[in-house]
């Protein structure tokens, strides 16, 4: 099974890029103003994601690292960063979750939103 996560392509570990777009169009004019970037770099098989949040960051409220953090499902109903991976042409699709106090999940999906399990392949992050 972890096969499906090596793309047969020798490594790369050129730098990525990426800006976070509001998800609803509309304006809600209580949000705080927020920019989000980041990026992602492949090296062998290690991926290293990096995000910045900028703006009226002191509007935010979240938990801080007690500890290591812990595989915990629907961090998606707070606070979390997702990430989203594929594979071109295919339906198929994997989530991962990460909280700012540390805690973590990964998904596989059959297609989009269906077939939701945890990716019992990623054990720790």
């Amino acid at each position: 099974m972890a096969d499906q996560f090596k793309s047969g392509e020798p490594a790369r570990s050129a730098r990525q890029i990426f800006l976070l777009q509001r998800f609803r169009q509309e304006q809600d004019e209580d949000a705080p103003c927020l920019a989000i970037t980041g990026s992602v770099r492949r090296q062998g098989d290690i991926l290293s994601l990096q995000y910045r949040v900028s703006g009226d960051i002191g509007e935010l409220v979240f938990s801080l690292p007690e500890g290591p953090g812990h595989r915990r499902h629907g961090l998606w109903q707070r606070s979390c960063f997702e990430v989203f991976f594929g594979i071109p042409g295919a339906s198929r699709y994997w989530e991962i979750n990460l909280a700012p106090n540390g805690d973590w999940n990964a998904y596989a999906f059959t297609g989009y939103r269906e077939g939701m399990v945890e990716e019992a392949v990623i054990c720790s992050i």
